[in-house]
């Protein structure tokens, strides 16, 4: 049975939109029964099902029968039985009657290579080791962990600084199995991955080394040795670090004719030099003083780890479709020109974070759960601001809103109306490839790195944002303070369309980020944000809310939108030439600068 749909005026009550429901039988889940176990397909060749095995099972750091028969029944290539009993009886896992652990370390990279390129089955590797790493030393856990970047655990860190505090005493016996398991991680230090709390017990680790194995790791702390200073330039020839000629502290860009300094580092005893072309490393050197190395090729990244402290430097090169690029304390940011309105994306990196409110949130609501992990591969652009008057008078060449301001949200917009928006605004700038955001994309992006109930804290007042109709309408978009990702009101002033249809809860909701598209109520969709007439509980980082998705004249003075582009690689393939100002790189243009307005 549907309910019709109301809309509150101010101090009206406020209702969700509800719409017809549909049931259907579920099928049943052969991972939950493995003893319903489906028929089992054709069978494929003995040496594929183990190399398909093996790939699943590559981050695991021990592998118990229990963890091994769930890989195989849950593998999405439907592997037989035989595939489990030959891994069990290879010798080359050694013979522990009660798990199997890698051997071969370059067997086992080779396998994790395949992992990489196979994002599905790594998010599957990474339910399997969540949902067993229980069972497994705290040392394996974080190994596991490591490999596969997920975060690590209270328990773990704990371990971590336990293990600093007693290594010196350990009893050899135990010190020898702790190096092994170091020796195993070594090749990560340095790696956007490397975890801060081993920092501490590698250097203990490398202290210990003979001299002949200490080459190329990174330098233990050389505290009384002389500092001393490497430049990092820029000029025709290509990049450079060389020694500095006196001491400085870090630089500020700075321009000349044949050369541009783009900072000075300073290093203790010796520094390793690593540079990367995408996630690729083609470079690990040590520096000591007085020593210089020239980069050439496609550099997107440098690392350079001085006695503990890591600089990373990325390059960036102004994308096509934008018409300016720049950083500034927010992150990277693009600038995008329609018709003489200028608006601003924002680069939201790659990441995971725990979606939904917490059981014990107050305010909170059932449709919030249940909390959930979600990680992004890739980062995406989201737009700084909703969607100003100014650019959609551009675009549409009407203005439907009910509080009147170029700089206002544009409101009184159905989804329907968003998606043709966005339609005409792609046909008037091909290649900019604009659309709504998923639901998963807007919390993420809303929450910045906070787990707090709005991203500036667990509390909300009339300074942080538009809501329960104080100002009697919407305020220009840029009236409050943005979030750590440089976005502006992500917490009222207008609802924000998503992508996604309206589901009532998120059992079964995607855990990469993309929009939910099948099941729910395919008339509604979600709405995120809060807006200027809802109470303070509507604005929470997690709330949500739906309507439908009816045509042109819906006339609610509270529902607006939010540009997103991409998924995309990495905000590494643009190139900003090492700029840490706010002023962005400019591309040509057409239109006059004096006569371009902000949207």
């Amino acid at each position: 049975m549907s309910e019709s749909v109301t809309f509150p005026g101010i101090g009206g009550h406020v209702r969700r939109n509800r719409h017809t429901r549909h049931f259907r039988c579920a099928s049943l889940d052969y991972s939950r029964h493995p003893q319903c176990e489906p028929a089992a397909p054709a069978r494929r060749n003995a040496k594929a099902e183990q190399d398909d095995l093996l790939t699943l099972l590559a981050p695991m750091a021990r592998i118990t029968p229990a963890l091994l028969r769930q890989a195989r029944i849950e593998h999405p290539a439907g592997l037989s039985i035989s595939a489990e009993l030959a891994f069990w009886s290879d010798p080359r896992w050694g013979a522990a009657q009660r798990y199997r652990e890698w051997r071969d370390g370059d067997r086992q990279r080779e396998y994790l290579e395949r992992l990489e390129r196979d994002p599905h089955l790594k998010r599957l590797a990474e339910k399997l080791i969540q949902k067993h790493e229980k069972s497994m030393p705290l040392r394996l856990q974080i190994q596991q962990r490591q490999i596969l970047l997920l975060p690590l655990g209270p328990e773990q860190g704990d371990y971590l600084r336990h293990l600093r505090a007693i290594m010196q005493e350990l009893e050899p016996l135990e010190r020898h199995f702790l190096d092994n398991w170091m020796a195993l991680l070594e090749d990560r230090k340095g790696e956007s991955a490397w975890l801060e709390e081993l920092e501490p017990l590698y250097r203990q680790y490398y202290e210990q080394l003979p001299p002949d194995q200490q080459r190329d790791k990174a330098p233990p702390p050389q505290d009384e040795a002389e500092p001393w200073w490497l430049a990092l330039r820029e000029s025709a020839m290509g990049l450079s670090l060389d020694p500095a000629p006196q001491a400085a502290q870090p630089a500020q860009v700075s321009s000349a004719r044949d050369r541009r300094e783009i900072a000075v580092i300073e290093a203790k005893g010796s520094a390793v030099v690593r540079g990367y072309e995408g996630s690729k490393r083609f470079l690990k050197q040590a520096l000591h003083p007085g020593e210089s190395v020239g980069f050439t090729g496609s550099l997107t990244r440098l690392t350079i780890d001085t006695g503990g402290k890591v600089d990373t430097f990325e390059w960036f090169t102004r994308p096509p479709w934008a018409s300016g690029i720049g950083r500034d304390r927010y992150g990277l940011f693009v600038e995008v020109e329609v018709k003489g309105v200028l608006f601003v994306l924002r680069w939201i990196p790659p990441g995971e974070f725990m979606m939904g409110s917490p059981p014990d949130e107050p305010e909170r609501d059932d449709d919030e759960g249940p909390q959930h992990r979600v990680r992004f591969a890739q980062g995406f652009w989201l737009a700084e601001t909703a969607c100003t008057q100014a650019l959609w008078q551009a675009v549409m060449g009407e203005n439907p809103s009910e509080f009147k301001g170029e700089e206002n949200p544009v409101e009184n917009v159905s989804w329907n109306d968003a998606k043709r928006f966005i339609e005409m605004i792609n046909s008037l700038h091909p290649g900019l490839e604009l659309r709504l955001p998923s639901e998963a994309e807007w919390e993420y992006a809303c929450r910045a790195g906070m787990t707090t109930r709005y991203w500036f804290g667990d509390e909300i007042d009339h300074s942080k944002a538009n809501y329960n109709g104080k100002n009697e309408g919407t305020v220009p978009v840029k009236r409050y303070p943005r979030n750590p990702w440089g976005l502006y009101q992500m917490h009222g002033n207008v609802w924000e369309w998503c992508e996604d249809s309206w589901h009532s809860s998120y059992e079964g909701a995607p855990e990469d980020g993309q929009p939910w598209l099948t099941g729910g109520e395919q008339e509604a969709a979600v709405l995120r944000g809060g807006s200027w007439i809802y109470i303070g509980r509507f604005l929470r980082s997690a709330a949500r809310n739906s309507a439908p998705r009816v045509d042109a004249g819906i006339f609610v003075d509270y529902l607006g939108f939010r540009l997103a582009r991409g998924p995309e690689l990495q905000s590494s393939q643009y190139r900003v030439a090492g700029a840490a100002s706010g002023q962005p790189e400019r591309g040509t243009s057409e239109a006059d600068p004096k006569q371009r307005r902000r949207g």
